[in-house]
């Protein structure tokens, strides 16, 4: 409860919307920088350099598509959540808060509205995930 009569209740479309832009920006960057020609004999086939950069990007697009499937399902249990408490007379304030494992999406790797904000499943520290949210503050 944040208020009198108020609650916090996630917004799985939001968040992925925050995932999914920082799975993009990583991809990005991660990207190769474009190599000088080569002069050897045996350069590379330009399918092979186009394999090589749509690999990964193959990847993140199925990645993707997997949290964006789980997202609409906890989307719309949240729609109805939202609705009922509502209809209690509760003021309802969405936000990102949860964000999914991207290898498992059904797991959770940090849910800041049930008190496991930035935790593993083990309960540890999820550094990656504090780093996003407080950059700068796990530098020592």
């Amino acid at each position: 409860m944040r208020g009198a009569r108020q609650v916090i209740l996630d917004d799985a479309r939001e968040d992925y919307k925050v995932e999914a832009g920082w799975l993009k920006s990583d991809h990005q960057a991660a990207k190769p920088a474009p190599s000088a020609p080569s002069h050897s004999r045996r350069e590379e086939s330009p399918q092979g350099r186009i394999g090589r950069m749509e690999t990964p990007g193959t990847e993140l697009t199925d990645k993707l598509k997997k949290l964006h499937e789980e997202t609409e399902k906890r989307a719309a249990m949240q729609d109805l959540t939202a609705a009922d408490l509502s209809q209690t007379g509760l003021h309802v304030d969405r936000m990102a808060a949860v964000f999914m494992d991207i290898d498992n999406p059904s797991k959770d790797v940090a849910n800041f509205v049930n008190g496991r904000g930035g935790l593993t499943l083990r309960g540890n520290v999820s550094l990656s995930v504090w780093e996003r949210i407080m950059p700068g503050s796990l530098r020592r």
